[in-house]
C-alpha cells in the first residue's frame, strides 16, 4: 500500500484500519487553572494525604497509565507540586480549625 496525503475522510477501509493500529492519538490536556484540573488535583491530594500515600505514587508508570485511561485530559502534578499543594491545603485546614476552636465557649 502506497503512502498517501489524503485526508482521513478520503481513505479506504484498509487505510483507516492501518492508521488506527497502534497509533495513540494525543489528547489535549487541561490547562493548569482549568476547573476540572484543579478539582482532580484536589481529589488526588485528599487521597494521598488522607490515606498517607507516599508522594512517589504519582511517579509510578502504572499509576500514570491508569490516570491516562481514566482521565486522559488530566495533567498529573509532579511530586514537588503535590508537596506544595498539600502544604497549602494543610495550612488552610489548620487556619479553619483554629478559627472554629476560637468560637468554642467553655462553661465551668
Amino acid at each position: 500500500m502506497a503512502l498517501t496525503t489524503k485526508p482521513v475522510s478520503q481513505l479506504d477501509t484498509d487505510q483507516k484500519s492501518l492508521l488506527s493500529c497502534g497509533i495513540k492519538q494525543k489528547t489535549r490536556k487541561y490547562g493548569r487553572d482549568d476547573t476540572q484540573q484543579v478539582n482532580l488535583e484536589q481529589k488526588m491530594i485528599d487521597w494521598i494525604a488522607g490515606d498517607l500515600r507516599p508522594l512517589t505514587t504519582v511517579q509510578s508508570s502504572l499509576f500514570r497509565d491508569f490516570l491516562e485511561a481514566a482521565a486522559p485530559k488530566f495533567r498529573v502534578p509532579a511530586k514537588d507540586k503535590l508537596r506544595q499543594l498539600i502544604a497549602k491545603r494543610s495550612a488552610l485546614i489548620n487556619a479553619s480549625r483554629k478559627e472554629q476552636l476560637g468560637k468554642v465557649r467553655i462553661y465551668v
